[in-house]
């Protein structure tokens, strides 16, 4: 071990017996922790080794200079033991392997990748849409050390899943504490508080992760940090000029309206709060504080609750509880950064300038497929909530996150390894990647039809489950089925950021929100009942979702003639 911040990662140890399960297990933690793939320069990352080296560079010329012909780094190169697209990375060779330092300004990080594999077999190939500076940072301090790696990972998994399992267990005893109408008004926040989240902090610290250097993770969260600034005044103001009617536009009820605007403008602050740490800690890699956070944050909210509904408190004693658990989680993700208050303290305003200026388009990019994406999965409760009573928003929030729950769970996992393999493929083999796509859609649909059941028959067991006055939210379960088969068989496959056609899915995903909000609107008007209006809308994000996944087919026809084309070119 040479120093405290050198990883050793020899593949001997690992024999690469459970190479696939490496890779997706890698996959699953960097897309799922990274945030984002949309910052600059989008590149597919591939990575194939047997022994235990890796040469660096963003371009063949690149990697040969960094490992020559003739050299110890260049002979094991030439035997296609490692090839790995990145950041301009020096690389010096040393008597047991190679030494590589990252551009980053921690000057204590470095990789030392040495010793062959026993194993000639090399493991799957590694492909993300991830960037490459952030992938750097991330190959060097988790895949570092497999335990290391294996133990944070898990880490923040169990965090997820117990989270989950401690909001769903509890929910009928919540339900029996506070009525639909308590829990229609704090859909109603959640919806608010999210759409206010997409852009308070200028989606800044989405590029965090991805940073090179310390000084531009602290400019990133300065940036931040004067977003959510700003919003916060903007917010404020608002509320005190114009509370009659951002009480009616959201749908508060006027009794309560003056205490949930304030909660509003709490959450809000504590939610942009919590994502500019967590991106902190995702660029640390400390998963481990991130899920104690999380565990934290659920804890919290779920006691807070529970007591707030013994005392009698409503909803805004509901509300209040889940703004606590993010002011948790806050608390415990800031505590003891003393490196990121020293890096803040250090900013000048010149930097800040220079940083807007370099990274303002991918923001303006990230911000507006934020938004899109925040308001496609809230707009049911929106559109609820200005057409029905808060009780139907109740009911549908609760069967929403009852059957959401286990999906996500699923298909979590299934997200990032079709990326992993698809990103490959959409460069080597789109044509193949085409037969892949048909095959993971047809696998999902036969799980998306043994859920259906159950979704359907929600009217059946979600009354005497959760007490007598939810019955009438089993009609809403049964009537959002096509949107969370939507879910389970499109959303984990049909990203066409794989083909670089992240623009094709901004509109697709805009047409389908206006489409959904004119078709609910429709129905409600003309007299429908909730349940007709639930199923219009949820018929017509299905409809999206297919739109989505033609078009994943029409951009792989346009790789394979731009891959045939350069092959014929090649010849």
């Amino acid at each position: 071990m040479a120093g405290a911040g050198t990883w050793r990662w020899r593949f001997d140890k690992l024999g690469f017996a459970g190479g696939k399960v490496l890779e997706n297990l890698f996959h699953v933690w960097i897309v799922r922790l990274g945030a984002s793939a949309r910052s600059e320069r989008l590149l597919p990352i591939r990575m194939s080794a047997n022994r235990g080296v890796f040469c660096f560079g963003p371009t063949s010329e690149d990697r040969q200079r960094t490992c020559p012909p003739g050299s110890e780094a260049g002979s094991r190169r030439a035997a296609g033991l490692a090839a790995w697209s990145t950041t301009h990375t020096p690389a010096t060779k040393q008597s047991d392997g190679i030494r590589c330092r990252s551009r980053l300004e921690d000057p204590h990080l470095e990789v030392n990748f040495s010793e062959p594999a026993r194993s000639p077999a090399p493991p799957a190939l590694l492909a993300s849409v991830m960037n490459r500076s952030f992938l750097a940072k991330y190959f060097a301090l988790a895949l570092g050390g497999s335990e290391r790696f294996r133990r944070n990972f898990l880490s923040i998994a169990s965090a997820n899943v117990a989270a989950q399992l401690i909001a769903i267990v509890f929910l009928p005893i919540l339900t029996r504490l506070f009525s639909p109408d308590d829990f229609g008004i704090l859909a109603i926040y959640t919806a608010s508080q999210s759409v206010l989240l997409a852009v308070s902090t200028g989606r800044f610290e989405w590029l965090v992760p991805n940073a090179g250097s310390a000084s531009r993770v602290a400019a990133l969260i300065s940036l931040a940090f004067v977003a959510l600034g700003i919003t916060l005044v903007l917010l404020l103001g608002a509320a005190l000029l114009f509370k009659t009617q951002i009480t009616a536009l959201i749908g508060f009820p006027a009794e309560s309206s003056r205490l949930l605007l304030l909660l509003l403008a709490v959450g809000v602050m504590a939610g942009g709060l919590q994502l500019i740490f967590q991106s902190w800690h995702v660029y640390l890699a400390d998963l481990k504080t991130m899920s104690h956070s999380k565990l934290a944050q659920a804890a919290v909210t779920l006691v807070s609750s529970l007591g707030s509904g013994i005392a009698g408190a409503g909803s805004t004693g509901l509300v209040a509880s889940y703004v606590a658990g993010f002011w948790t989680a806050v608390v415990m993700l800031l505590r003891g950064q003393r490196d990121l208050l020293r890096h803040l303290r250090a900013m000048t305003q010149a930097r800040l300038r220079v940083t807007f200026r370099r990274f303002r388009g991918p923001v303006a990019a990230a911000l507006a497929l934020g938004v899109v994406n925040v308001l496609m999965a809230m707009s049911p409760i929106i559109l609820l909530s200005r057409h029905y009573d808060e009780t139907i928003v109740g009911w549908y929030s609760l069967v929403f996150r009852i059957a959401t729950a286990p999906v996500t769970l699923v298909t979590t996992g299934l997200v990032h390894s079709f990326w992993a393999d698809a990103a490959d493929l959409a460069k080597t083999d789109p044509l193949k990647l085409r037969s892949f796509y048909l095959q993971s859609i047809g696998r999902l649909s036969l799980l998306g039809l043994v859920a259906v059941p159950v979704f359907i028959a929600g009217p059946l067991y979600i009354g005497p489950i959760f007490g007598a006055e939810w019955y009438g939210a089993g009609a809403l379960l049964a009537a959002v089925t096509p949107y969370l088969f939507a879910l389970i068989v499109f959303n984990p496959t049909t990203h066409l950021i794989v083909y670089g056609k992240q623009l094709w899915q901004l509109g697709c995903d805009a047409a389908t929100l206006a489409a959904v909000w004119l078709v609910f609107m429709l129905l409600a008007r003309s007299g429908a009942e909730a349940w007709q209006a639930i199923l219009g809308a949820s018929l017509t994000l299905l409809s999206g979702y297919m739109l989505r996944a033609w078009l994943h087919l029409k951009a792989n026809k346009v790789q394979v003639a731009k891959f045939s084309r350069e092959k014929s070119n090649v010849a």
